[in-house]
């Protein structure tokens, strides 16, 4: 019985932990198309990913809303806010800004 119950404790205990992908592009402007390489992270975490040649990002995030940071050098940096619907987000295009 004490096994059953840690067992039970142990599993409510890692949805409290549930984890979510958020999708999107990144675009520079100039160009009109996709900005590779691109630097995608969690917002105060060290959680992140990088796009690949078409823009595109797909990053775990730890929890059903938050924000995100965009960077690439030569741009402005962008925080995107997000909220998981059924464990996903899809940003669509992020559109980045020359820095001056």
């Amino acid at each position: 019985m004490k096994q059953f119950l840690l067992l039970l404790m142990l599993l409510g205990g890692f949805t409290a932990f549930a984890q979510g992908t958020v999708t999107g592009v990144v675009t520079d402007p100039e160009l009109g198309g996709p900005l590779p390489g691109a630097n995608v992270v969690e917002t105060g975490t060290s959680n992140g990913a990088v796009t690949d040649f078409n823009g595109n990002f797909s990053l775990q995030v730890s929890g059903n809303s938050g924000s995100i940071d965009i960077s690439f050098l030569g741009f402005v940096d962008q925080t995107v806010s997000f909220t998981l619907t059924n464990g996903s987000a899809d940003l669509g295009t992020v559109t980045m800004t020359a820095d001056a």
